[in-house]
């Protein structure tokens, strides 16, 4: 999935879009190369005007990621980033983040985090 979406301008399709970086990320989470999907949304984020801004899903994914990948301290603080970054978080949003805490055993801050999506 990287690869195709590195050979996108090469191959006259144009620079990847936030729908190919979402669908390479998902690749990336399934596969189990977490790490790769936030490398992915990081890159989306850092990009000045590109094509691709990283979307509530993007997000999403990469929240996802950390949680399958057990940091659920970095799911939190992509939870904030988003906001950071004006992207409203999602239902999907927090209850990956929530996932991630759970499956860890942290309950304080998945229950600080539902306090917060119910805000």
């Amino acid at each position: 999935a990287i690869a195709l979406l590195r050979a996108m301008p090469a191959s006259g399709a144009g620079p990847p879009t936030t729908v190919a970086y979402n669908l390479a990320m998902r690749a990336c989470v399934r596969g189990g190369a977490w790490e790769t999907a936030l490398e992915l949304v990081e890159e989306m984020a850092a990009q000045p005007g590109g094509a691709a801004r990283p979307s509530a899903h993007s997000w999403g994914t990469a929240i996802d990621a950390c949680a399958k990948g057990g940091d659920w301290r970095r799911g939190i603080e992509l939870l904030h980033g988003m906001r950071a970054a004006g992207v409203e978080p999602t239902v999907q949003c927090y209850g990956a983040a929530i996932a991630g805490c759970a499956s860890r055993g942290e309950w304080r801050p998945a229950v600080a985090l539902l306090r917060g999506a119910q805000a």
